[in-house]
């Protein structure tokens, strides 16, 4: 400008004296006015520039920031996802522990009762042998003593038939009798006797051995019952044990059939609030970003230029 204006002064000075002061008034009024008008002209060119540049800048920046939300709400989507996937898992083995700890506990509480009922099994077995052997014992105590007793009263009784024989001897009334005819009638007679006290003997002996006999079947068919009736215990227990573990089998397999169900559900919610977000944040950045845009999109595009 300065230089301008010098050389405007020294083209005014070689005009005539008259007219040099008004030329260089008009022309360095015209010189201020082209200057001036450039000056607004390169202000406006660039405020122009300037705002072009802000809004290109501000555009991509929203971008940007549109591409970003994108991907962290894709991210935030994804992470919801893991994490729901994670506690369904977790409910699954949690369902599955808890169908095994029910099934253990129960096998446990009937092991236990197999144990008990072995156990008073066994005592009420040793307590029948105990009375078992006690009526035996009785038996062939109360035997032994009529063993003891019946010679005292076979030969008591040998000796008042034989004094009651001996007496009828003597009382012939024919006079037929004589003392060597007595005395063979006493030897068959003792003789007679000495074989009904043989056979009243083994009388006894086969009794004792039938009565000994019959109470050793008795015990045996007692304690053949009573190891039947632990057996049939045993049998209606382990149904019964089978049927619990069935029940216990249909519950959990309603309870993840409702599950599974309830899953669904939820599945579905979840991927409707993923929709609902997704659409939201379409919304609110509607014409800024295509919808296949990505923030390594916008990020990736200064290199690329």
């Amino acid at each position: 400008m300065k230089i301008e204006l010098k050389l405007l002064k020294a083209e005014a000075d070689a005009l005539p004296k008259e007219i040099r002061k008004e030329e260089w008034r008009r022309r360095k009024e015209m010189k201020e006015v082209e200057v001036s008008d450039q000056e607004r002209q390169f202000q406006e060119s660039q405020k122009k520039l300037f705002d072009d540049s802000m809004r290109r800048l501000t555009e991509k920046h929203r971008q940007i920031i549109a591409a970003f939300e994108k991907d962290a709400l894709a991210k935030k989507h994804q992470i919801m996802k893991c994490r729901e996937v994670a506690i369904w898992e977790m409910e699954e083995k949690h369902l599955s522990e808890r169908r095994l700890l029910a099934t253990r506990q129960l096998k446990d509480f009937f092991f236990i009762l197999r144990i008990q009922m072995r156990a008073r099994h066994d005592k009420e077995m040793e307590q029948l042998r105990r009375y078992l052997s006690k009526q035996e014992e009785e038996n062939l105590r109360r035997q032994a003593e009529e063993r003891k007793r019946l010679p005292k009263v076979l030969r008591n009784e040998q000796k008042t038939r034989s004094k009651l024989f001996r007496a009828s001897l003597f009382v012939d009334k024919d006079g037929m009798s004589t003392v060597d005819r007595q005395k063979q009638l006493m030897r068959e007679f003792d003789e007679k006797e000495k074989q009904r006290i043989k056979a009243a003997m083994l009388k006894q002996q086969l009794k004792h051995e039938k009565q000994l006999e019959t109470l050793r079947e008795r015990a045996k068919a007692s304690l053949k019952e009573m190891e039947q009736t632990h057996n049939e215990k045993c049998k209606l227990l382990s149904e019964y044990e089978t049927a619990k573990l069935a029940e216990i089998e249909e519950e959990f397999r309603r309870e993840k059939e409702a599950w599974k169900a309830s899953l669904k559900h939820r599945k579905q919610r979840l991927e409707e609030e993923f929709a609902r977000e997704i659409e939201s944040q379409q919304q609110f950045y509607s014409g800024v970003l295509p919808r296949d845009a990505t923030f390594a999109t916008f990020y990736e595009q200064p290199n690329g230029s």
